[in-house]
């Protein structure tokens, strides 16, 4: 990670850390660590392990991202996009001190709605780290890798492109929701609908393929956007020919 990036984790896990022990005497033996859809707490753990929950999580995502671009292998280093990559996980490592935030403020003073304030974070995190997804390059531990992205740097580009669109539009959909005190049902749907249109517009950045209606693979679905294939033809040869993926990215 970029050395700015680094010290902004760094000083947010100590944050975590200060604050947790600052609060160690307020806390109970036993404490709520998960809540359902409505906000209410279903599993409990030991005053310790909001330790492992807080810092320690923080720390283990901040080594991770550390540690990645060390094994990335020849060709899909992450140093082309160093610096998107150390932002988001920046994004990260602070969205996870806000979920941490919350179960302490929830832990000491109460009547923090977690059911509101999750999906607020979790959309924020969209907006944030979606933003920049177009940036990302081709590499074995951010992004959308498939064999199809990873294959083609073509591919990539343009279903992070595309990816980026979605996650901030699905980020604000559900951030306007959350203002309008909507349902749990209606949040998560938000939530995860940048990963449902993503396959369905994939066919329009695979440029493997023409047409999804133009594949032919007898027992299996069109491999950039999961729509059932065509029926195949009664001598059981491809009718459909396929398009070569150019080698680098469109300007």
């Amino acid at each position: 990670m970029k050395k700015p990036h680094l010290m902004i984790c760094l000083l947010m896990i100590a944050a975590a850390c200060a604050a947790t022990v600052y609060y160690w005497p307020l806390l109970p033996e036993v404490l709520p660590v998960h809540w359902n859809a409505h906000g209410e707490a279903d599993r409990f753990g030991q005053r310790w392990s909001y330790f492992a929950l807080g810092p320690g999580v923080m720390l283990l995502a901040l080594a991770a991202f550390w540690i990645a671009p060390r094994l990335s292998p020849r060709r899909y280093e992450v140093d082309s996009f160093a610096s998107t990559f150390s932002y988001i996980g920046t994004v990260i490592v602070a969205m996870m001190g806000y979920g941490y935030a919350l179960m302490l403020a929830q832990a000491v003073h109460g009547g923090v709605a977690i059911e509101r304030a999750v999906p607020a974070g979790i959309a924020v995190l969209l907006v944030l780290a979606g933003n920049p997804m177009g940036k990302v390059r081709r590499n074995f531990f951010l992004g959308i890798r498939t064999p199809w992205t990873i294959a083609s740097e073509a591919v990539w580009y343009r279903t992070h492109r595309m990816a980026a669109k979605l996650m901030v539009a699905s980020g604000l959909l559900a951030l306007m929701a959350v203002c309008l005190n909507a349902s749990p049902w209606v949040l998560m749907p938000l939530i995860l609908a940048w990963r449902r249109w993503l396959p369905a517009t994939r066919c329009c950045t695979n440029v493997f393929l023409t047409d999804w209606r133009k594949v032919c693979a007898l027992n299996s679905c069109c491999p950039c956007c999961w729509f059932p294939c065509p029926p195949p033809p009664r001598s059981g040869r491809c009718r459909w020919k396929l398009t070569a993926a150019p080698s680098t990215a469109p300007s």
